[in-house]
């Protein structure tokens, strides 16, 4: 999947996104989808000392990367893989991903990246490859990975491109003073925001 860029207009709407995580409308998905994605950037980026993907609207950001940038093929991938996710929820779990818990989805996403090497080699080689030259019996997971990998990357993406994070959490200058090309790392703390 081409990686999407998100425009500045974008990135200006999650910093001003204030809906709270519990009872935002998602603009494109479909109820089950929020669900989905919303406990997922919550297991992939939990608050803890720092905020965590809810507390910096990443579902939202997900969401509005989904309906305005994703290419059609993208939201194609995204939509198959979710419902191929929730399909296989429903397995596992004898109830439908719209009704599952945060330790559901932590326990289903921990048995797809907990993999040795040479399984995560297999993935991501599988992954550099269309859809029609999966093997039908290998579609779905095919199509989860797609899924959980956009989610994992834009949950990423989301995050550190919030405000909230550049500022609290990230080193913020906005207005950097003189430069010192010698300093020792201990000096400089935590990573720095742009």
């Amino acid at each position: 999947m081409a990686e999407p860029r998100a425009p500045p207009v974008l990135l200006s709407l999650l910093a001003s996104s204030t809906a709270n995580a519990a009872t935002w409308k998602a603009e494109s998905f479909s109820t089950e989808v929020q669900h989905v994605v919303t406990h997922l950037v919550d297991v992939i980026l939990p608050a803890s000392a720092t905020p965590g993907a809810l507390d910096v609207n990443v579902p939202q950001f997900i969401d509005k990367l989904y309906g305005n940038i994703f290419s059609t093929a993208e939201q194609q991938y995204f939509s198959a893989g979710a419902t191929a996710f929730a399909n296989r929820f429903k397995q596992v779990f004898q109830q439908p991903a719209s009704d599952g818990t945060r330790d559901q989805f932590a326990q289903l996403l921990g048995g797809y990246f907990n993999l040795s090497t040479q399984g995560q080699d297999r993935i991501f080689e599988q992954q550099n490859n269309d859809l029609a030259e999966i093997d039908p019996e290998e579609r779905d997971v095919y199509l989860i990975y797609k899924f959980l990998l956009a989610v994992r990357q834009n949950t990423l993406r989301g995050y550190f491109n919030s405000e909230k994070v550049g500022k609290e959490v990230l080193n913020y200058d906005p207005v950097p003073g003189r430069y010192d090309g010698c300093v020792p790392l201990a000096d400089i703390g935590n990573a720095w925001t742009l």
